[in-house]
């Protein structure tokens, strides 16, 4: 289930700056760490892909859900029904870049409370706004409102939403993609020109990224007391939500 380009990468949980989706990924990855922990809990990771998050848990019982081509799995995801795994099993579930792929996030939702202890929490990334991928399976994209909306819907009660890679570091996000992904032919002044910013845009990626963490860290995460104007766009969007005990 977890079809995002940036899953291609190296290292999604220590990005190296030279990384066409540096950004993203460490802020996802800054959004996630404040809910590590050494404690022996239960994990479900819903979704799991390559499982990048799991030493954030390192004594945990982690057991893993996804579509039946991935290797070592507990659970295999299957349109329609829900997962084969008993009620009130896990303290934590952990969603990564999974939502947007999910055909019923409503019924994903519900699944989620059903598998969570009482008190249990789901953690969950997905995109507010990203150019279509994983195709034909990239179905929604949420605001910080409409995420809010349809958690709540399920039973469960939410804790926090933030904004994941807002304002300038955005533009600087989108400015990579959309530089990897214009065509260029070498015939044409503009096409050249592409080319030559493309080129530019590629050797100086580390500088850029670093200057990037220096300078509009504030950017990186942006937490729901500071929602106006200035991070209205934002690359992703992080929620925290919890089971009524």
């Amino acid at each position: 289930m977890s079809h995002d380009p940036a899953s291609q990468a190296p290292d999604r949980m220590r990005p190296s700056p030279d990384q066409k989706f540096y950004l993203i990924l460490s802020d996802i990855t800054a959004s996630l760490e404040p809910f590590a922990t050494e404690d022996s809990i239960t994990i479900l990771d819903y979704g799991c892909g390559d499982s990048p998050y799991r030493s954030l848990f390192p004594n945990a019982d982690y057991k893993r859900a996804d579509l039946e081509d991935k290797a070592n799995l507990d659970y295999v995801v299957r349109p329609g029904p829900p997962l084969e795994a008993p009620d009130a099993t896990f303290d934590l579930i952990l969603s990564s870049q999974v939502l947007e792929h999910v055909h019923d996030p409503a019924a994903y939702f519900r699944d989620c409370l059903r598998m969570l202890k009482p008190g249990g929490r789901l953690v969950a990334t997905t995109h507010g706004s990203y150019p279509d991928h994983g195709g034909p399976h990239d179905y929604q994209r949420w605001t910080p409102w409409g995420m809010d909306r349809d958690v709540k819907a399920s039973g469960l009660e939410v804790e926090h939403i933030w904004r994941l890679t807002t304002g300038p570091r955005a533009v600087l996000q989108y400015w990579q993609m959309v530089m990897e992904h214009t065509e260029a032919s070498a015939s044409s002044p503009i096409g050249l020109a592409i080319r030559l910013l493309r080129g530019l845009t590629r050797r100086c990626r580390p500088a850029i990224h670093r200057w990037s963490d220096q300078c509009w860290k504030a950017y990186s995460l942006c937490k729901e007391s500071d929602f106006n104007y200035k991070h209205s766009l934002y690359v992703g969007l992080f929620v925290s939500a919890r089971k009524p005990s």
